[in-house]
């Protein structure tokens, strides 16, 4: 049994007085230990779709279809389940913009073990032990440095780690990565790039990686869905949907992807010793 079943979902919006559908009649699976990549340009649908399986989706949004989580039923038709509720810690995402997801005026100590101590009725001081071992777990070399710091003293490359350690403090099972490289500079994009693959294959992560970006796509391996206007177009392994592109748009967005890029492969996400710093990575 996979882990995550969208089954037929569609999700719509009323705008001038017509439904409008950025999602149509989706359908994929995403296994134990699974990484798959779901390809889009931008209102494809795939950030509502990651949404709609987190119980995230904005005011005014309708959905048929259903969604299941390691067999609970999240999304019934019309309606979202109790079900979310229920696995709600086996779940996590992070999204593209960490600074926009991270509560500028607390500290970093608080955004990580907030969850933590909520889940276990603890306090801040036996909760510390845990939130340290988290950042070092998403490569910081000196966690006791950064636990007084603001999201705002922060690079991006920084905030980005805080916010995927906050996301993995309750273990969960499935990870929603949506688009979390797009705004760093090439190398901090490889350096989450390999994080996160070094933490799935630890922890057994399932994940579910968002993005645009064919090249990120091939970098994290695993299987491909192509999303066009809504609309699953391919999938596959990725290497192979790479290699031999059934379906013309997804041969259109190949011609836009530098050859080279598409070769390097997972060259770039060998770790350069020269690339993190005495004081921690970027």
């Amino acid at each position: 049994m996979a882990l995550l079943n969208v089954d037929d979902l569609t999700i719509s919006f009323a705008v001038a007085g017509q439904r409008r559908q950025p999602v149509s009649s989706l359908t994929f699976k995403v296994r134990h230990g699974e990484t798959v990549a779901l390809v889009g340009e931008s209102g494809s649908g795939k950030s509502l779709t990651a949404r709609a399986v987190m119980g995230l989706l904005p005011d005014g949004a309708e959905l048929t279809g259903t969604v299941r989580f390691a067999g609970d039923l999240l999304v019934d038709n019309t309606a979202f389940t109790t079900g979310h509720a229920q696995c709600g810690r086996r779940m996590a995402m992070i999204f593209q913009e960490p600074m926009a997801s991270l509560n500028p005026a607390m500290r970093v100590e608080e955004l990580i073990g907030e969850a933590y101590r909520l889940r276990l009725g603890i306090g801040r001081r036996q909760a510390r032990p845990t939130v340290r071992e988290q950042l070092v777990r998403v490569g910081i070399a000196q966690p006791d440095e950064l636990l007084g710091c603001y999201p705002w003293q922060l690079s991006g490359g920084l905030a980005q780690r805080v916010l995927i350690a906050s996301a993995l403090i309750l273990e969960p099972s499935l990870l929603i990565a949506d688009e979390p490289t797009t705004a760093l500079d090439v190398t901090t994009q490889a350096q989450i790039l390999r994080l996160l693959l070094e933490l799935k294959e630890r922890q057994g992560l399932s994940l579910l990686f968002i993005t645009h970006d064919l090249q990120v796509a091939a970098l994290m391996g695993g299987r491909l869905l192509i999303l066009h206007s809504g609309l699953l177009l391919e999938q596959g392994a990725t290497q192979s949907v790479l290699a031999n592109p059934g379906h013309p748009y997804t041969r259109s967005l190949l011609a836009c992807t530098p050859a080279r890029a598409l070769a390097a492969g997972r060259r770039r996400l060998t770790p350069d010793p020269g690339s993190e710093g005495a004081g921690g990575p970027a």
